[in-house]
């Protein structure tokens, strides 16, 4: 008797239609500044805790797991930390280049 679909009692759960998140293909839609910190602390237990906090847009953000996460983290091979620190400092000189604007018309325009 309950098993037979009937048109008075509804099947399931609905939900109400949420908007679209689609946009145009490869389109930055935001950009926001990005911060770490580390925080030592007692957890309302008592326990000692290393955490990982990220801070965005003045809100801070921790996972649930940070404590084992910060204990994953190991030294990166030297290899690595080499060319990361490479790259940067080129891109740090290619931004400080685009960066020189001159004081004055190397031509003069006026006449």
């Amino acid at each position: 008797m309950f098993d037979s679909p009937s048109p008075l009692r509804p099947v399931g759960v609905t939900s109400a239609a949420t908007p679209s998140e689609t946009g145009d293909p490869r389109t930055v839609i935001g950009v926001a500044d990005f911060d770490w910190k580390v925080a030592f602390i007692y957890d309302e237990n008592g326990q000692k805790r290393t955490i990982i906090l990220a801070i965005v847009g003045g809100e801070y953000y921790v996972a649930p797991d940070s404590d084992a996460w910060s204990k994953r983290l190991k030294p990166a091979a030297d290899w690595l930390k080499n060319n990361v620190k490479q790259r940067i400092a080129t891109r740090q000189a290619e931004v400080e280049g685009m960066a020189v604007v001159p004081n004055q018309d190397s031509v003069n325009v006026v006449g």
